[in-house]
């Protein structure tokens, strides 16, 4: 019984081996160049100077962008004091 058991795990692992051996790759001979996977990516040349960015006036009085944060800290600052309270 130990003998089967002993052959069949020889058998086994000579299998595995040589299958292994025979599944292997075999490295290219007289390669010039790289795989293509290997190769470095070109990349475009980027302009010297990055485009300008426009800057955007500062919020003025009366503007809409100031109102909407004007409503936005008073609707904070009451759910503020609502929470306090209770």
């Amino acid at each position: 019984m130990r003998k089967r058991l002993l052959l069949v795990c020889v058998f086994a692992l000579n299998l595995s081996l040589c299958g292994a051996l025979a599944a292997a790759d075999d490295p290219a001979k007289n390669q010039d160049e790289p795989p293509v996977r290997l190769k470095k990516k070109i990349k475009p040349e980027q302009s010297a100077q990055p485009p300008e960015k426009k800057q955007q006036p500062p919020a003025v009085k009366g503007s809409t962008q100031y109102s909407v944060l004007r409503h936005l800290a008073a609707a904070y600052l009451m759910s503020l004091a609502s929470a306090q309270s209770t």
